[in-house]
């Protein structure tokens, strides 16, 4: 280097005119614009490829000339850092999964907006305040271990738990948290990553209801159609063997016999496929007015209640709504008070707003508080109370909501149980 002239060695071939301008510029004037700042700017290597360097230049006046001191500092790993960062920053800023930096107390230090997207909170609602917020009560001790693992060095990746959203609803998620380290090699700060899982989650959560009732539907055939198959089958057999030395009578009870559990293998099947139509969301009802008051005295009259059940039936109670739905409902009300239930059943139908209510009650000794939330499941009733086939109260909740509707339980007013139905009056 020694001898030879600078800009035609270490400075780019395009930045060369400038150099010399520069040089001449303060030859003539005294003043240079980039003497004594600290500059970055573009050095050509020997190799023939550029860099970034930091330099400082001094001009010195000394026995009638002037001589120029420069230091150069090599800064491309802080360049290459800067466009890590920057390309990081990026990444974050345009992520789709929620990635927050907290210090080692909780508090938050940055929220990108995969964050705001999944938590609903924004980041100025959350930069200084605590990650406790996002923690529901059940997974403070879970949350609380994980913290411990990470401050152990130990790694967390892609666990599944639970977080609450601003509006208080809880959602599926797989966080990932790793330690940010000083210079000193000391956890600072905590990186967090979390990943909506809520779809994936349901998906499962559909696949195991599935199975579940495909277990209960074995469990189901296997009993409520087993039974009248195995007393159709004997009497049938019996018929066969013994025709000629039956009486009459015997004939004609084990032929009804046959007719009636025919019916309830009708019935079963009938209200399989149903249920299969309702789960499958293809469930339509005919709405038309319907007279609520004379389809519950309708029903009532078919089951032969009329001497047990107390009826409060408003004059013009008309809803809009399938009728048969409608029919169908209220004697499900009405069959169970009678089976599960005691005497004296009380009907009750009347206008509420914009709405017609019907209520089944008995005094019975009412639903479990256990069974309660279960209650208009499919096959929870076969599971619980080992009676029927589990189906009846989920079939009405079907049959209410195709009419736009819906049906509840409450306990009665002194004891036992209320079946409610809620329909749009006409």
């Amino acid at each position: 280097m020694i001898g030879r002239r600078l800009s035609e060695v270490v400075i780019p071939s395009r930045l060369r005119a400038r150099h010399e301008q520069g040089l001449l510029h303060f030859l003539e004037t005294g003043e240079g614009p980039l003497l004594h700042k600290r500059l970055e700017l573009t050095a050509l290597h020997r190799n023939g490829h550029e860099f970034p360097i930091e330099m400082t230049i001094s001009p010195l006046h000394h026995s009638g000339r002037w001589t120029f001191h420069a230091f150069l500092h090599d800064i491309s790993e802080r360049y290459r850092a800067h466009e890590t960062q920057a390309r990081l920053a990026t990444l974050v800023e345009h992520s789709a999964d929620a990635i927050i930096t907290r210090t080692t107390n909780g508090v938050v230090t940055s929220w990108n907006p995969g964050a705001e997207r999944l938590y609903g909170y924004s980041a100025a609602e959350m930069l200084g305040r605590t990650v406790d917020r996002l923690v529901p009560p059940h997974r403070v001790g879970e949350a609380e271990t994980l913290l411990e693992r990470v401050m152990r060095g130990e790694a967390v990746e892609g666990v599944e738990t639970e977080r609450v959203r601003k509006d208080g609803t809880l959602i599926d998620v797989s966080i990932t948290i790793s330690p940010i380290r000083d210079d000193a090699g000391r956890i600072s700060e905590l990186s967090m990553i979390a990943r909506d899982i809520g779809a994936r989650k349901a998906i499962e959560r559909e696949l195991e209801r599935a199975s579940e009732l495909k277990s209960q539907f074995v469990a189901i055939t296997s009993h409520e159609l087993r039974t009248p198959l195995t007393s159709i089958s004997g009497f049938a057999r019996t018929l066969v063997e013994r025709w000629e030395e039956l009486p009459d009578v015997d004939k004609l009870r084990f032929v009804g016999t046959i007719d009636s559990q025919a019916a309830r293998l009708r019935r079963l099947v009938d209200d399989l496929l149903l249920v299969s139509t309702i789960e499958a969301g293809k469930l339509s009802g005919r709405r038309r007015r319907v007279d609520v008051a004379e389809t519950a005295r309708a029903a009532v009259a078919e089951l032969g209640l009329e001497h047990a059940a107390e009826l409060d039936l408003a004059d013009c109670v008309v809803a809009e709504a399938d009728p048969d739905h409608v029919h169908h409902i209220v004697a499900n009300f009405l069959e169970n008070a009678r089976r599960y239930g005691a005497p004296p059943y009380r009907v009750t139908a009347n206008r509420e707003d914009a709405t017609v209510a019907v209520r089944v009650s008995d005094e019975g000794s009412g639903v479990p508080d256990e069974f309660v939330p279960c209650l208009f499941d499919t096959f929870t009733q076969a599971q619980t109370a080992g009676v029927g086939s589990g189906l009846g109260l989920a079939i009405v909740k079907g049959l209410a909501e195709a009419s736009g509707g819906e049906v509840w339980y409450e306990p009665a007013t002194a004891r036992g149980a209320c079946f409610g139905l809620r329909l749009p009056a006409a």
